[in-house]
């Protein structure tokens, strides 16, 4: 008996991404990787990103639920607190791929993507002088962001909100 249950669970068994895919659709209809990666490039990574490297903790608030508004305001503290301010500059953002998918209980579907920004390396001080890397060093820096549908009701409208932003690791781009 457990075998043929294991077997016609195997067949017919939603992935955990077909479950994700289902419970966004529940509140996007419309919902599809492709739109949702296009918004990710065009509007909500530069927005995010940006927002953290210009130290600008409203427009991190904005975009970000509590926890990871938090996470990205304390490294902003801990930057100004040295006296230290970083280059702004995004010149590309590449390789983005949703690389997981997960119904988390309590907090429901969550998309978590990766992706590489091609960044000045450089880090100044409170007065404009270099004091880490150099103005003219590009940097390849892999981020990781995992995303929300909401429905933001000051706006009327669904956006993606974020969850978490973390980077996963940087190199020298050649």
């Amino acid at each position: 008996v457990y075998r043929a249950y294991s077997a016609y669970e195997s067949v017919f068994a939603e992935s955990e991404m077909g479950e994700v895919i289902r419970e966004i659709r529940k509140l996007d209809p419309d919902f599809s990787f492709e739109d949702m990666i296009e918004e990710m490039e065009e509007e909500v990574v530069p927005a995010v990103v940006g927002a953290y490297l210009r130290a600008d903790v409203e427009a991190t608030e904005r975009w970000c639920a509590e926890a990871a508004a938090a996470a990205i305001k304390a490294s902003i503290e801990q930057r100004k607190a040295a006296g230290r301010k970083m280059d702004t500059n995004i010149l590309s953002i590449d390789h983005m791929e949703v690389f997981a998918a997960k119904n988390i209980d309590k907090v429901g579907p969550v998309v978590f993507i990766q992706f590489m920004v091609q960044q000045i390396d450089c880090m100044y001080d409170m007065n404009g002088k270099v004091v880490d890397g150099a103005d003219d060093k590009v940097a390849a820096v892999f981020y990781m962001i995992s995303v929300q549908r909401e429905y933001d009701e000051e706006e009327a409208e669904l956006k993606w909100g974020v969850k978490e932003l973390a980077i996963i690791g940087t190199q020298p781009y050649t």
